[in-house]
């Protein structure tokens, strides 16, 4: 039903399928054959892990019995995306107008957005969108504690990527 860039690689979701006693995951690249994913589930959506960033997949699922043996055919078309992995913060640092987040470039990123938070209340975007792989946020309270996070949106403004939900924190000086 779905394939969406998450925390470490892509959630592929699907409906269960009836009598089905475990799913098998698949993917392929380009116009390649089918490769099963390690580790058949009982839930009907996975999280496939150990791809690269920049590159594009697609995916399907299929019905596993007890025996191990295929009992559904599967979606040959299947779900495509791009995985883009999430952004790395390297740094955040006081700077004499604001402050400076940085983070590492992520293939297949059109842009990223900077958020930051104060305390445990939500995240909320610095407006303006940037290419490069840094940022000075300007407008902060000094002496206030600000946690920064990164996330790559796509041309359309549409998130592409997961982020760092733990951050970074830094008090404005």
């Amino acid at each position: 039903t779905g394939v969406s860039n998450t925390e470490g690689g892509v959630l592929v979701t699907w409906n269960a399928g009836e009598g089905a006693a475990k799913y098998r995951v698949f993917y392929k690249t380009g116009t390649s054959g089918w490769t099963a994913v390690s580790g058949d589930v009982t839930t009907t959506s996975k999280v496939v892990t150990g791809l690269t960033a920049g590159t594009t997949y697609t995916f399907t699922v299929r019905c596993v019995g007890t025996d191990g043996k295929f009992t559904s055919a599967y979606d040959t078309t299947g779900k495509s995306i791009t995985y883009i992995a999430q952004p790395v913060l390297t740094s955040v640092s006081n700077t004499s107008t604001g402050v400076e987040v940085k983070w590492n470039a992520v293939a297949g990123a059109a842009k990223y957005r900077v958020f930051y938070k104060t305390g445990t209340g939500g995240w909320t975007a610095v407006s303006g969108d940037v290419t490069a792989t840094g940022k000075i946020v300007t407008g902060l309270t000094k002496g206030t504690t600000y946690t920064f996070t990164v996330r790559c949106v796509g041309t359309d403004g549409k998130f592409t990527s997961s982020y760092d939900t733990t951050g970074k924190t830094i008090k404005v000086e």
